[in-house]
């Protein structure tokens, strides 16, 4: 399931963060550059996300292009 829609970025974002908060894990963020590479930044807290990326229009671009079930398998 990836996310295109921008009317759906903060349902994405809430499960996001509800899925990390309840396995108490570090945030991990995909970054998906081009369709063969992508980089993978681990932030502990919201706050250190925010510092990583400097505006929420960049987040919610970084979410848009990622498959939450991507973020599952690598924090399972």
């Amino acid at each position: 399931m990836v996310l295109t829609e921008p009317d759906k970025i903060d349902d994405f974002e809430r499960a996001l963060i509800k899925l990390l908060d309840e396995k108490k894990t570090p945030w991990i963020i995909v970054i998906n550059k081009t369709d063969l590479y992508s980089e993978e930044k681990v932030c502990d807290t919201r706050e250190n996300i925010e510092k990583e990326f400097s505006t929420k229009s960049q987040i919610c671009s970084l979410f848009r292009q990622t498959d939450i079930e991507q973020i599952k398998n690598a924090i399972i």
